[in-house]
């Protein structure tokens, strides 16, 4: 287990913002353990929104009605740099992403090296001409990414794809999870295994 520190939306290269994702994302939750295919499918195809188990380290329902971000576990609250736009999501209200409205999680969450990252996601993600981050740790390491072609992987020392095109799904909400397991990522839409990459998303904090 090892702390780190996680962005939803974004990275932080040096002191400057990039990468960020656009739309909108609900229902952030990670989770210190490898779910199973059968309980990623259950989340993917659940009516109402996640709880919290023993093995959830964050779970973020992004359905608050104030610009705050609060961690259902009660450890993890984050305040967004310049607060975010509130709009319908999967389940209830959710939070949508521009280019300059992002959260980041400031308190260092002690992340199992064997993890799974699960959150809703409303497609098509907005193409910004630069790479589209769901979730990372600052400088440059990405757990969950969408580079300027679609398709979805981790970045650690450089691009790792899943070779899966998100840009093809269809419009609406999605469930969308990475799982990482000893040296391999596997990445999943709506509880469907679509790809895996040759590596973890990282070497040094998770």
């Amino acid at each position: 287990t090892v702390a780190t520190s996680l962005n939803i939306g974004f990275d932080v290269i040096g002191n400057a913002v990039t990468n960020q994702a656009v739309g909108g994302v609900d229902e952030v939750r990670l989770s210190n353990k490898i779910l199973s295919d059968s309980e990623l499918l259950a989340a993917a195809t659940a009516t109402t929104e996640a709880t919290v188990t023993d093995s959830t380290l964050g779970l973020w329902h992004l359905n608050e009605n104030i610009k705050g971000v609060i961690d259902a576990t009660g450890n993890y609250n984050a305040i967004p740099t310049t607060g975010l736009s509130i709009v319908d999501g999967k389940f209830g209200k959710a939070k949508a992403f521009t280019l300059s409205n992002i959260v980041t999680l400031p308190t260092p969450l002690p992340m199992n090296r064997d993890y799974t990252i699960d959150l809703w996601a409303k497609f098509p993600l907005a193409n910004t001409g630069a790479w589209r981050t769901l979730i990372a740790k600052s400088s440059g390491k990405y757990h969950m990414m969408v580079n300027v072609n679609g398709e979805i992987g981790v970045y650690t020392t450089g691009w790792l794809t899943s070779g899966f095109d998100l840009d093809t799904v269809s419009a609406g909400w999605h469930h969308v999870a990475s799982v990482g397991l000893g040296t391999t990522t596997t990445f999943y839409i709506d509880g469907a295994k679509v790809g895996n990459t040759i590596a973890t998303k990282i070497t040094d904090d998770i």
